[in-house]
């Protein structure tokens, strides 16, 4: 009925807004009261009634549900007590899904984009859900328009890739249409509301960034393919355990409770459960750090990064520049303060340089101009035509000048080594146009020099990752030699390894490049994205910081994007992680959380796979061989009680900052597989060496104490290297193992050995440490043999991608 309430407005007038008074309070109301406001979409993350129904209605949950009944039905209560688990499992889950939920949305709020608009004749901030039709808003570089608006005043480039898919920037004058989700590249203007809520063009695009979806991650990609395995498995061996069992038992009683143990020990019920729970601990962790976490998996794709592209302002530096300098050249006559105060006024840009710009220079006389062109981040470069007959530009020396540049290299040279930036004021008696100006009638008029402060962390920050083993890329529009000197000042290691991108033309050397050098100059956006990518081509996992516009193709093709908060909307949107201290200080932190949530993960589910893995490989050979189960379900509750979900829990939300290396699958096979084939193997051999033990009930006894002594094994490993808290979790899951042995036989059913047997169990007992440790070493050097194939693999797939081009056509013709 909302949905409906939304789309019948009532009609209204539109109006021509007055673009310096904007709407009164009345017409705000009006058009609030009719429903033409920019409501908030419905909310893409999971709501509370999604996360309950995640959590519950799951396939394994409705597999041990109709084994519970069964049981009940059939079987002793005791033997039942494993949905007691179950049901743990799915109420932790949802209160640590709940938990991290409402911490990010407390999160969100603080970056909750906000718009300007004139109402009442007053520039004021909004939240963009309250704007309504006919509003003024007044957008600037950095801006993601969150309305279909139509452009009354001014001018500005946006960026409609989000919606198109073109990289282009479009320039839009007045009458245009600008659409919600494109953002603003350069310049300013005043643009009145055409649409609202659902009605606009893309109605979804601004709160991109808050849709619940989890990234294609190497630990989501493991844990599937167990889950889809298993769950295969079950639907074929299920059914023939109980036509098995039917065969050699008597009792509906019997035949029940042995083949669902069968099926529930091959069930790894807790493995999805800790995995949601350490990945929401870690959203929780984050978000006391003031660290937004917009994409659930990419916490395990930051930790698996092993290539960091930064951009250098604002992330290594502060991005607070002021000029240090202005060197006129010439002896030129020009009134330098004058006219670049006028250019800023005229420009009315909002990015860090301009600000230093409007910091330094003012206008004494009005000039009034007739055309201009903000700052465009492939021509590096702004201008503005005066009624001077004169058109005034400031850019980068390289661009503005080209073949002239030796006239101010040394200058250029000089300040670049101090790590300044540099730019050249000039003047050309031609036109603003698409085409670049004619090099030979430019005259230069000053060089402006402008620093920006180094972060107090920064040093630290890159030392940290310089241990870790994270290689660093240094991507930027400016001087590659300014660059450069800054990554010497905090001890960037390869910083003398610097290039300035205008040179780089094709892929080939693009590809080439991000070999050889560390810090990138003079980049362009479609260039960021072509390293990003290439980089990418070369297998490794990149992660990109930024905070610009003119980052943020950058950050969508990286593997993991971070933004600082201060940076762009657009920036902050399209990044799976945003920074809400603006600290870079902050990523040792987020990558130390990210490594604890996957090394956690992999250690709980080597825990559970054992009971999985031994459980499907026991049930087959039981097939094969025409016996009965050994196992009841009060059996595996109480080993995986005691041994799996008490110490798996606790390991999974301990600190672990161990480098990752290795693909999930195989460290999980490494760490679970021997241990599960041992157990299936030491069972089979009771049934075929010793079968007196079937024939007085002692192999579920031998069966129990086989499986006990195994995850023992496995949990000391996972443990290793043992601390007080790792030692005394050992110790305690080891005391409460034999008192229940000793204390409530009966309850677990099992029985005393007999002296004339004692030998027999001692003998298979004293085999399970040597016939795991061969079983260790087969299983290594399988999948280390298997590993190595899967690289030649990779790598023949990464030669056939050089084949292809790192940029479309329209990409390269940017570049």
């Amino acid at each position: 009925m909302k949905k409906k309430k939304v789309v019948e407005k009532e009609n209204i007038e539109r109006i021509d807004t007055d673009i310096t008074k904007g709407l009164s309070n009345s017409e705000i109301e009006e058009r609030t009261s009719k429903g033409y406001i920019n409501s908030a979409p419905k909310n893409a993350s999971k709501s509370y009634l999604s996360i309950i129904r995640t959590n519950v209605i799951t396939l394994f949950n409705g597999i041990n549900l109709l084994l519970g009944i069964l049981v009940l039905v059939y079987g002793d209560l005791k033997n039942a007590l494993f949905l007691g688990i179950v049901t743990v499992n799915v109420i932790i889950g949802i209160i640590q899904e709940i938990r991290s939920k409402k911490a990010v949305e407390k999160l969100s709020l603080l970056t909750e984009p906000k718009v300007k608009v004139i109402r009442n004749s007053i520039e004021q901030e909004i939240d963009i859900h309250t704007l309504v039709i006919d509003d003024i808003m007044v957008l600037k570089a950095g801006n993601q328009i969150p309305s279909d608006s139509i452009v009354a005043d001014g001018e500005l480039f946006v960026n409609e890739s989000l919606l198109t898919g073109e990289q282009d920037a479009v320039k839009k004058q007045v009458g245009d249409t600008l659409f919600s989700g494109s953002f603003v590249v350069s310049g300013t203007c005043r643009a009145r509301v055409d649409k609202v809520g659902e009605d606009n063009y893309s109605s979804k695009i601004v709160s991109s960034a808050k849709k619940y979806k989890k990234p294609n991650s190497e630990l989501m990609r493991g844990i599937q393919w167990i889950i889809r395995t298993v769950t295969f498995l079950i639907l074929i061996v299920g059914p023939l355990v109980f036509w098995n069992n039917a065969k050699n038992l008597d009792s509906m009683k019997n035949i029940v409770e042995t083949s669902v143990a069968s099926i529930i020990g091959m069930i790894p019920e807790g493995l999805v459960l800790l995995t949601s729970m350490a990945l929401a601990v870690g959203v929780i962790r984050l978000s006391k750090k003031n660290t937004l976490v917009q994409e659930l998996y990419c916490i395990e794709t930051l930790a698996r990064v092993d290539m960091l592209c930064l951009d250098k302002t604002g992330t290594i530096t502060e991005g607070t520049m002021q000029v240090e300098d202005t060197i006129k050249l010439h002896r030129t006559k020009d009134d330098v303060n004058n006219i670049i105060g006028n250019m800023v006024d005229a420009l009315d840009d909002n990015n860090a340089t301009f600000m230093a710009l409007k910091e330094k220079f003012y206008s004494t006389e009005k000039m009034n101009f007739t055309d201009k062109m903000p700052f465009n981040s492939t021509r590096k470069m702004s201008a503005v035509r005066f009624d001077d007959g004169f058109t005034y530009i400031l850019g980068a020396p390289e661009f503005v000048l080209k073949g002239r540049m030796s006239e101010v290299e040394d200058i250029v040279s000089e300040n670049a080594k101090k790590g300044y930036r540099v730019l050249l004021f000039a003047k050309t008696p031609e036109e603003i146009s698409e085409n670049d100006f004619n090099i030979k009638k430019i005259k230069t008029i000053a060089v402006i020099v402008i620093s920006d402060k180094i972060r107090e962390n920064a040093a630290d920050t890159l030392a940290y990752f310089a241990k870790q083993g994270v290689n660093i890329k240094i991507i930027s529009g400016d001087n590659p030699v300014t660059v450069s000197k800054i990554a010497e000042r905090v001890g960037l290691k390869g910083a003398e390894k610097y290039v300035d991108a205008s040179t780089l033309i094709t892929d080939e050397q693009i590809f080439d490049a991000v070999k050889k050098y560390t810090v990138f100059g003079r980049v362009t956006p479609p260039q960021k994205k072509q390293i990003v990518k290439a980089l990418k081509l070369q297998g490794h996992t990149v992660g990109m910081t930024g905070d610009g516009v003119n980052d943020v193709m950058a950050l969508k093709e990286s593997d993991c994007s971070i933004a600082m908060a201060s940076g762009s909307d657009a920036a902050r949107n399209s990044s799976q992680l945003v920074l809400l201290d603006n600290n870079f200080g902050s990523l040792p932190y987020v990558v130390a959380e990210g490594r604890r949530v996957v090394n956690n993960i992999i250690r709980a589910a080597s825990l559970f796979l054992v009971k999985t893995t031994f459980s499907i490989l026991l049930a087959i050979c039981m097939i094969v061989m025409d016996i009965k189960t050994p196992f009841k379900p009060i059996h595996l509750t109480f080993i995986s009680s005691v041994l799996v979900g008490f110490p798996s829990f606790f390991l999974a939300i301990e600190p672990n900052n161990t480098k990752i290396s290795g693909s999930f699958l195989s460290k999980v096979a490494k760490n679970s597989l021997p241990a599960g084939i041992t157990i299936t193997i030491m069972i089979v051999l009771a049934h075929i060496l010793a079968p007196e033990l079937v024939e007085t009930g002692q192999i579920t006894t031998l069966s129990l104490y086989t499986y006990a002594l195994m995850q023992f094994f496995v949990l000391y490993t996972t443990c290793k290297p043992l601390d007080i808290k790792r030692g005394s979790l050992f110790g305690f899951c080891t005391i409460v193992f034999f008192i229940v042995v000793l204390f409530m036989p009966n309850f677990i059913e099992i029985v005393e050995i007999p002296e004339d047997t004692l030998l027999l169990f001692l003998v298979f007992i004293v085999m399970l440490y040597p016939t795991v440790k061969i079983i260790t070493l087969a299983v290594s050097l399988l999948i280390n043999f298997m590993g190595i194939l899967q690289k030649k693999l990779k790598a023949n797939k990464q030669l056939k991608n050089l084949a292809k081009p790192l940029l479309s056509k329209k990409e390269a013709q940017n570049g």
